[in-house]
């Protein structure tokens, strides 16, 4: 994890669009951090989740927060969105919910396992002629 410390001088919550004629759209919360010179983001899937989401009411502007952001996260157009935790004066504020990771991986799994026997199966050749 990398961790980055500093005291939140805006945060805003937004959407852009990406992807092939820009019809993919991500929500993102944005937070503009003293010497820091990319913006921090979470990026949500949808724009229900993003206001679920009790991040946005907890970060204060004015207060100095400790941002965990993943490694494997590049950062794009000055704005990183790969914020793990967020941790203000010792206290956990926010922390990513993994578990949609957790169970694609679990089904992936699965179905690798599962093609796997499949062509085990069939490809054996046939006793007898």
């Amino acid at each position: 994890m990398t961790i980055l410390k500093g005291k939140v001088i805006s945060k805003e919550l937004t959407h852009y669009y990406s992807g092939y004629y820009r019809k993919n759209r991500h929500d993102v919360l944005l937070f503009d951090v003293e010497n820091i010179p990319e913006k921090i983001a979470i990026n949500y899937f949808s724009e229900s989740e993003a206001k679920s989401d009790n991040a946005i009411s907890k970060v204060d502007t004015g207060k100095v927060y400790q941002f965990y952001l993943d490694p494997s996260y590049p950062t794009v157009n000055y704005r990183n969105s790969g914020v793990s935790i967020i941790d203000h004066e010792g206290t956990e504020i926010y922390r990513k919910n993994n578990s949609i990771n957790l169970y694609a991986g679990i089904f992936f799994v699965l179905v690798g396992i599962t093609l796997t026997f499949v062509t085990i199966k069939y490809s054996r050749p046939k006793s007898g002629s």
